[in-house]
């Protein structure tokens, strides 16, 4: 699938971690209900390979300065989450306790649910339309049930989902670890995995933020290696700055 084909799907789209750990701007006592935060999601959230502030806690910083209203920002996201594990965080005790004082959930997950079956298509040369689309239809259901719980924990919570630029490396990284033939792999994988989640953030009236333009351009052939960090894999200081100012488009309140 080309590039050129990956944008023009998701733009069609847009028009119809590591340690968990929190930041905080200066807070009144009732931060429930002056934009506490909390964000989900694997190893982008949670500021992996990156030496830098993670774009929650940025986007957390701008809607701040922007409504001038104490912030705080709980990342709960970590390195390697698929959706079944942000399933998993929402049975928690602490996590719900986090989430009935939230204003506002970020959630970016589904990746590393590709993971196996991107490995299956690399190493053998299966064929992706077989191994993709189950992958693609957990990702939706997952992502449906957690926008649904985090709304039972706190009714009235603004959920908003980003997608991905990949779900795998990218940029020079990507081409030279899995090649031209593996990275439209990769490009097919990410095909799938956004349009996952877009309908999973149809269903549900969430709010959606879309990383892929910003890191790829809009006809898809950009490239994204100044935002990546030397893994290629997960955003350096630039694209987490990218990715937060993303979120501040979709939702400047919170």
């Amino acid at each position: 699938m080309s590039r050129r084909r990956i944008a023009a799907t998701l733009a069609t789209l847009a028009v119809a971690g590591v340690t968990a750990g929190s930041v905080s701007l200066p807070a009144p006592a009732d931060a429930a209900t002056n934009g506490s935060m909390v964000a989900f999601g694997d190893s982008v959230p949670s500021g992996f390979a990156c030496s830098c502030r993670p774009f929650p806690q940025r986007y957390a910083h701008k809607v701040s300065a922007h409504t001038g209203r104490g912030v705080r920002m709980t990342n709960d996201a970590f390195g390697g989450a698929t959706s079944d594990d942000v399933l998993n965080q929402l049975d928690q005790d602490g996590v719900r306790r986090t989430v009935g004082g939230a204003k506002t959930a970020l959630v970016m997950i589904g990746a590393n649910d590709f993971e196996h079956a991107f490995r299956r298509v690399l190493a053998h040369r299966a064929r992706a339309r077989a191994a993709f689309p189950p992958v693609a239809d957990r990702v939706q259901r997952n992502l449906i049930t957690i926008i649904r719980r985090l709304r039972r924990i706190r009714p009235g919570i603004r959920v908003v989902v980003a997608d991905y630029w990949n779900v795998m490396k990218d940029g020079r990284v990507g081409l030279r670890t899995y090649g031209a033939w593996g990275e439209r792999k990769a490009d097919q994988a990410t095909t799938y995995a956004n349009e996952a989640l877009w309908k999973a953030v149809s269903a549900t009236h969430a709010t959606w933020v879309s990383t892929y333009k910003p890191f790829k351009g809009a006809d898809g052939n950009m490239d994204p290696t100044p935002l990546l960090a030397t893994d290629g894999d997960h955003p350096n200081a630039r694209g987490h700055g990218v990715i937060a100012r993303a979120f501040f488009r979709a939702a400047p309140n919170g």
